[in-house]
């Protein structure tokens, strides 16, 4: 089975038609003996002082981060324009779980900004650099209606930062350490909780 790289709003988190994003910005890696995943985008800067510093130095960033758990991907109207943002998964008592969200719902907006071709990834930004405490108000398609829910961004889980450490670890020590790294926090059972669903149609 070769590894699948799935983009995170939760950094923990398929048969799924195109990459999905968490609430924490991470990517979803599975990983076999034989391959590494391709690279999940603009590597980070390079940190010039010993691995396993750089590492923790990350992981403290990371837990003065926030999340709202959710995992997402685009949803397309029938020109395969982007119209909003589907939500694929709400994670269990989450901020977005407290808050009311719902797997199958559309945003449409977040914080006064539309969702189209030219700001899904200003989406996935706002999310992946959250805060903890930070407030962030959508407007939500649910079947024939609209609503308006505001969410605080809460902690990461640990998990969700391991997962997040993996993908600092791929795209600035390579393939190698990755492995490494994946095999000591046993990171695919961390993610087997976190598995994407496929989105619902007729949305």
């Amino acid at each position: 089975m070769k590894p699948l790289i799935l983009f995170l709003a939760f950094v923990t988190v398929g048969a799924i038609n195109e990459p999905a994003l968490s609430h924490s910005g991470a990517p979803d890696h599975q990983h076999d003996d034989a391959d590494c995943p391709a690279s999940s985008g603009q590597p980070e800067l390079k940190c010039t002082e010993a691995m396993e510093i750089c590492i923790e130095r990350k992981r403290l960033q990371l837990e003065e981060s926030g999340a709202v758990g959710i995992l997402f991907q685009p949803d397309r109207d029938s020109s395969s324009r982007i119209r909003g943002v589907a939500l694929l998964k709400i994670v269990q008592g989450s901020a977005a779980d407290r808050g009311g969200l719902r797997a199958g719902d559309v945003v449409v907006e977040w914080n006064g900004h539309r969702v189209a071709d030219d700001s899904f990834s200003s989406f996935g930004e706002h999310h992946s650099s959250m805060k903890k405490g930070q407030r962030t108000r959508y407007l939500v398609r649910r079947s024939d209606s609209t609503l308006e829910i505001d969410l605080v961004a809460g902690p990461r889980s640990k998990d969700n930062i391991a997962v997040s450490l993996g993908k600092y670890v791929f795209d600035n020590y390579g393939c190698s350490a990755y492995k490494a790294f994946w095999d000591e926090h046993n990171l695919q059972e961390k993610l087997e909780v976190n598995r994407i669903r496929p989105s619902p149609g007729g949305r």
